[in-house]
């Protein structure tokens, strides 16, 4: 055994953990160039590259089929968003993943961006929204529980002034009115009430309509003709969302669409401003959906399975485009045509381009011991690969997150390996209804993890030493949860951004046979000492530990993820010797 000590970082393990498999990293590698973004002009690509240890993006032209220009950076760029005269690009990026977001922007024509000297943010999942005329822009400063939302006057690629509208809920939208000159947002104490500010510098009037009462505003869509909003609202006691009207003259708030069994979400005006499109989602499946005001009837306008993100109305406004992620295919930009006979196409590219792994997922639907049903998503390895099957419970962090059956390098990688891999959407994920999302007592997701164990040793036959759980951010707090809970119902854990579990009595964990922990050196959620020396005490001295230099909480760069996979496969192949 090598034991090697740097600063406070020391790993054991008798490979060397930089080094990683180069057919994974080939996997890992080969699904770039990904397209994430069209212009408003509906003519530009924005497609970005992940290389071994920093990222790209290009733009393209569309209709001529030739780049027209890209940059690339250390940091990953985050938050992209294009001016509505689709020649300059808005992104956030930190260094090394610090979480301390600087602001750019991007003249397409230019061969670096501008850093703009705006306030940092700590978190890059607000939207960054452009003034229709392309002056200005509102950017959310703050982190993941709080923080204001500005607005950030430009004078060419400069900033010219900053102004502070006042502090928002970060998980609600924000929107300019049509004309540019108002805009709508959600106050961090009121989350039920609008406000709409009808100037944005110097002397300015608010006024606030209740929507609903101790409500929650997700989205925001303002008509074209200015005269009223639609949000998507889930009340106090309410399961799902449901879509409202705010009419200002004469004023009226009125349901216009609900689903008894579903979420629906990101409703969007269209260009007579009385129809609108909204999304649901159904197990982390996506479908777009037709409404009016001027009648009840909602009509389904995309069938397909896939995961679905809205981009942009066409510049008629009779359409839309969407990202669609596929179970086995790469993502694509499809433009779908809404009419009494809807029809879509995809524009880019515009034919699948299918990656190395296509294993698709089946949905599953687990019972905890108390009765209640938790979806998951599980991928099949072939069992030829693997005489001795064996599987990984996936556990995601947040915990008010989901997730999707969409087509995952990572998860390819470890299926074509002989793994099996159940993702879990445990309760207090999102999507699920509001007492479920609600349920998060760490007590009764451990039931959920050990409902995945049972389905996996009496479904599928696989031995309890083969069952292997990994976390991410919150999910490694869960997983050590459930091995302490059940020691011998695993084989081991693999954790990724740990956070702590102060609660855990000493050694808990130092049973397991295979115990792997990454971390980021910049992980400002978690401090690296700190978390191995929590690690030390749960697991004795007897585990692997490896802190990559160049990361922050979220990882981020191909290189370090083929590592990742690189030594889980290799761990669980010597686990199986």
């Amino acid at each position: 055994m090598v034991f090697v000590v740097i600063s406070l970082v020391y790993y054991t393990h008798k490979k060397d953990f930089h080094k990683y498999d180069s057919r994974i990293f080939g996997e890992l590698l080969s699904q770039y160039p990904m397209v994430v973004r069209l212009s408003p002009d509906a003519q530009k690509i924005l497609l970005k590259t992940r290389y071994a240890s920093d990222f790209e993006i290009t733009v393209y032209d569309k209709a001529k089929e030739r780049k027209i220009n890209s940059i690339r950076s250390e940091d990953t760029q985050l938050s992209l968003t294009w001016s509505p005269s689709s020649d300059r690009i808005l992104y956030q990026s930190s260094p090394s993943g610090n979480r301390n977001y600087g602001l750019y922007l991007w003249d397409i024509d230019s061969s670096k961006p501008h850093f703009l000297n705006v306030p940092i943010s700590h978190t890059a999942a607000p939207p960054i929204r452009w003034s229709p005329d392309g002056t200005k822009f509102l950017y959310f400063v703050g982190d993941g529980n709080r923080g204001e939302l500005t607005v950030i006057y430009l004078k060419g690629s400069l900033v010219q002034n900053i102004y502070a509208i006042g502090h928002v809920f970060p998980n609600s939208d924000f929107v300019w009115s049509p004309d540019g000159k108002a805009v709508a947002y959600v106050s961090a104490m009121e989350h039920g009430n609008v406000k709409i500010i009808t100037s944005v510098s110097g002397t300015h009037s608010v006024r606030t309509y209740e929507i609903m009462n101790r409500g929650e505003i997700k989205d925001i869509s303002w008509s074209p003709d200015g005269r009223s909003l639609i949000l998507s609202v889930r009340g106090q006691f309410d399961e799902h969302n449901q879509i409202r009207i705010l009419e200002f003259n004469p004023l009226k708030n009125e349901l216009i669409a609900h689903l008894d069994s579903t979420d629906i979400f990101n409703p969007r005006w269209l260009h007579d401003s009385e129809r609108f499109i909204f999304f649901t989602n159904f197990n982390g499946v996506n479908q777009i959906d037709l409404g009016s005001t001027s009648s009840p009837q909602i009509q389904s306008i995309t069938n397909d399975e896939s995961v679905k993100e809205f981009l942009d109305l066409w510049p008629t406004g009779d359409g839309c485009f969407y990202l669609k992620r596929g179970f086995v295919e790469l993502p694509k930009i499809v433009s779908l045509q809404i009419s009494s006979n809807p029809s879509e196409k995809a524009i880019y590219p515009d034919q699948p381009i299918k990656p190395f792994g296509q294993t698709s997922p089946e949905f599953v639907t687990l019972e905890a011991s108390d009765g209640i049903e938790i979806p998951c998503y599980l991928w099949k390895s072939d069992r030829m690969l693997n005489t001795k099957p064996s599987a990984i419970i996936n556990i995601h962090g947040g915990p008010h997150l989901q997730e999707t059956p969409a087509w995952d390098a990572g998860i390819q990688s470890l299926v074509a390996s002989g793994i099996d891999i159940l993702t879990l959407n445990y309760r207090g994920s999102k999507n699920s209804g509001a007492t479920f999302e609600s349920c998060s007592a760490i007590q009764i997701q451990v039931k959920d993890v050990l409902a995945a164990r049972e389905y996996l040793k009496n479904c599928l036959r696989i031995p309890d030493d083969r069952i292997y759980l990994l976390g991410s951010s919150y999910g490694t707090r869960l997983a050590s949860y459930a091995f302490v809970a059940a020691p011998n119902a695993f084989g081991g854990l693999v954790l990724l951004s740990t956070v702590s579990s102060p609660d855990l009595p000493d050694f808990s964990l130092k049973k397991a046979r295979i115990k792997i922990a990454f971390h980021g050196r910049h992980d400002n959620a978690s401090d690296p000492a700190v978390t191995l020396r929590e690690l030390k005490r749960l697991f004795g001295e007897d585990f692997r530990w490896y802190v990559f230099d160049d990361e922050g909480h979220f990882f981020q760069r191909t290189k370090n993820w083929a590592i990742i996979y690189t030594n889980i496969i290799e761990a669980l192949k010597d686990n199986h010797l």
